[in-house]
């Protein structure tokens, strides 16, 4: 038998409802039976006790309403943020395909997306094989110092 997944949206699972009535059950027995003196200090030593029950008990038998989330078009948002990423690089020849295939993936309007390639001076080994590549406009080389 393969066990129903529950999430938060959906309020207290069955579980949680049954535990919440037998503890409810529990208390009430122990307040009919014990004397005024035992049930009077029960019911004042432990406050928090019982507001956690009250809050179990509310949640027990109020699911939360369902709430469905809509995609907002792209379309409809009128100015993306600017997005920097800062790629350091040294002696990277050997996976720069690789880098410049993922970077090109990212799912982010080009005019918003600035990729900054942090290309060290004294890195020759890099800086040439940068050179056979043609880069978007939205990637940019910045020589630092070693």
């Amino acid at each position: 038998m393969v066990a129903r997944r529950e999430g938060a949206d959906q309020g207290a699972s069955v579980g949680q409802r049954a535990t919440a009535c037998v503890a409810l059950f529990i208390v009430a027995c122990v307040a009919a039976v014990a004397p005024a003196p035992a049930a009077l200090l029960a019911i004042t030593a432990s406050p928090v006790f019982l507001a956690f029950m009250m809050v179990q008990l509310a949640a027990a038998f109020e699911p939360l309403p369902q709430v469905k989330a809509t995609p907002v078009p792209s379309h409809t948002i009128r100015s993306w943020p600017v997005y920097s990423v800062l790629v350091p690089l040294f002696r990277e020849q050997a996976v720069l395909g690789q880098l410049l295939a993922s970077l090109s993936a990212l799912d982010y309007p080009r005019d918003a997306l600035d990729i900054v390639l942090l290309l060290e001076a004294d890195d020759g080994e890099t800086a040439q094989g940068l050179q056979g590549w043609t880069l978007p406009e939205w990637i940019r080389i910045v020589v630092v110092p070693p």
